[in-house]
């Protein structure tokens, strides 16, 4: 039986209204399938809404930028994830990372109309104190000059407001038929070469995950 490839997500990225670029993140749904297919999910069906604009809200440098993205569909439900916060460690920068939950506080209601959100964070370096407190679901493959481009924009203060508007415009899933489509749509971004094969992430690693 051949193994199912990890499915690569995307998501588009502007400051102060203007495109900052496209993040590529392969998700480890091959070790955390729980949390990693719901945020799949939550970035291929993702709704803007009044009150939860989605984006980067919280930067702290040098330790990570977190962000809040949400949907409608009735299809995302909580979910108990708690058995899959020790699967992998926060042993260096670029992961991404979902809160650990028994199932019953994800999700939010809002204006009485049912809104799942989603918060997560891509790490900027090494953060070990966060074993088991949280759930990596997946990793940066293209585009780590874009989180480090963000980056810079954070803040020391405790609430790491960014000294910008970080927006996230646009996420999805990058599948056969629209594969070529995707990379197009960076090229403004990155040279080709860059992102040309997305089968391969930075390290040269492809497929299941290693961690």
């Amino acid at each position: 039986v051949l193994n199912k490839p990890n499915p690569i997500v995307f998501v588009d990225v502007s400051v102060n209204n203007k495109p900052a670029g496209r993040i590529f993140l392969r998700l480890f749904a091959d070790i955390n399938p729980i949390s990693s297919e719901r945020f799949r999910h939550i970035c291929v069906h993702r709704t803007e809404h009044d009150s939860l604009k989605p984006g980067f809200h919280r930067i702290i440098p040098t330790f990570a930028l977190q962000a809040s993205i949400a949907t409608h569909d009735d299809a995302i439900c909580p979910v108990d994830n708690s058995e899959e916060a020790n699967n992998i460690p926060f042993d260096r920068p670029f992961l991404v990372a979902v809160p650990k939950s028994s199932g019953q506080d994800v999700g939010k209601r809002v204006r009485q109309k049912e809104l799942k959100a989603e918060t997560f964070f891509i790490t900027t370096s090494a953060a070990p104190w966060l074993n088991g407190k949280y759930v990596v679901v997946g990793k940066v493959i293209h585009g780590t000059a874009v989180v480090k481009l963000l980056d810079d924009l954070g803040s020391d203060e405790m609430d790491g407001k960014p000294t910008a508007v970080v927006t996230i415009q646009q996420t999805g899933q990058v599948i056969p038929e629209t594969r070529m489509q995707v990379i197009r749509d960076a090229l403004p971004y990155y040279r080709s070469e860059q992102i040309g094969n997305l089968e391969q992430d930075s390290e040269g690693n492809s497929g299941s995950t290693k961690v």
